[in-house]
């Protein structure tokens, strides 16, 4: 996705409608109530190298400021068996 976003910005003439950088994701359903979590929800922020990750980790890190924590992550990776 990053590499289709930088070759639409620095071709804007390629960039077309149904291209996946102009569309949000899918519908969602209103079956679900509203759901106020205790503690705020931290996600990636679309870290993909370990730089972004470590810089990721630091951010929060300094967000909850010595707060007992649990982190959770899995591999989404496309060249997983």
């Amino acid at each position: 996705m990053r590499e289709l976003e930088a070759i639409e910005e620095r071709s804007p003439e390629l960039r077309t409608p149904d291209s996946p950088t102009q569309k949000v994701g899918g519908s969602y359903s209103n079956d679900f109530a509203e759901v106020t979590h205790l503690e705020r929800l931290l996600s990636l922020d679309n870290a993909f190298t370990d730089e972004e990750l470590d810089g990721w980790a630091e951010r929060v890190g300094k967000e909850l400021a010595g707060r007992a924590t649990t982190s959770c992550a899995s591999s989404r990776s496309t060249a997983w068996p």
